[in-house]
């Protein structure tokens, strides 16, 4: 999938060192569909995600009102959508681009890396879906990383999976968990060593 021009960055999706996310949700992804579904396109069960029978009933839409064919509903076809009559996304406006979950070797990659750091992204299939976005967001609060439950793509020169095998955002990731310091507890005999030495060095008695 490769978003150009205003769409980029509004969905963040890039034809190269790609953004990785799951479908879009909510209440506006479920007016796209009651729309369409008015106006012909099955969009499949209305319920608020943009998954693949959403996603091939915008593109049939697109097609049938000669919008550029893409399968995302960005300002252009949401602004024609609006204009169709009983439109449900009609006097809203769209705030980010409405997309599906990305799909690809990296999506199925970033699953077998969280599953190999124990968290359970669902199915290995390729598919950014809502188990695999799950996992990513646990995988962020535990290595103390803003929870957005995104894949970054790596900036030059930082480590990258293949080199520090974390599946995150870059380079954060690379650093281990962060883990509060603990005093050590000290067993009955190091504790009595400690203090006849400190006992010897001071001239006091405990």
């Amino acid at each position: 999938m490769v978003v150009r021009e205003a769409e980029m960055a509004d969905s963040g999706v890039e034809a190269q060192g790609r953004l990785l996310h799951g479908a879009s949700s909510g209440p506006e992804v479920q007016a796209v569909q009651r729309t369409l579904q008015a106006l012909g396109h099955d969009p499949g069960e209305i319920d608020g995600v943009y998954g693949p029978d959403t996603a091939a009933a915008v593109r049939r839409y697109q097609t049938a009102r000669r919008l550029r064919v893409d399968g995302l509903v960005g300002p252009a076809t949401w602004q024609r959508l609006s204009t169709e009559t009983g439109s449900a996304t009609r006097g809203s406006r769209l705030r980010k681009t409405l997309v599906g979950p990305i799909e690809g070797a990296d999506v199925r990659q970033a699953q077998e890396r969280l599953r190999m750091a124990g968290f359970d992204p669902g199915r290995t299939d390729g598919v950014y879906g809502p188990d695999t976005a799950a996992a990513v967001r646990a995988f962020q609060h535990i290595h103390g990383l803003t929870v957005d439950g995104l894949l970054g793509p790596s900036p030059a020169g930082r480590c990258s999976p293949a080199s520090c095998g974390c599946p995150t955002r870059w380079p954060a990731c690379c650093a281990p968990p962060r883990r509060r310091w603990r005093r050590p507890r000290l067993s009955g005999a190091s504790s009595a060593g400690i203090r006849s030495t400190v006992a010897a060095a001071s001239g006091r008695t405990w």
